[in-house]
């Protein structure tokens, strides 16, 4: 089983924004090919959570650059 890219509690960013968002959880798909992770972020509404590949994700500190 290959390494998940991000963990629980993890601060990631999408690739193509700059929001912070917090990883609530990371799972390999059935056939090894890739990682679904979901996310947490805070708005004026409250929480709001999304599912998606790991490969739109990036590590926070990447984000700022």
């Amino acid at each position: 089983m290959a390494e998940e890219p991000f963990k629980k509690g993890d601060v990631v960013a999408l690739k193509s924004g700059s929001e912070l968002l917090t990883v609530e959880a990371v799972q390999q798909f059935r056939d090894g090919r890739g990682w679904l992770v979901e996310v947490l972020w805070f708005t004026e509404d409250g929480f709001k959570r999304m599912s998606a590949t790991s490969e739109v994700f990036e590590p926070a500190e990447e984000a700022k650059d």
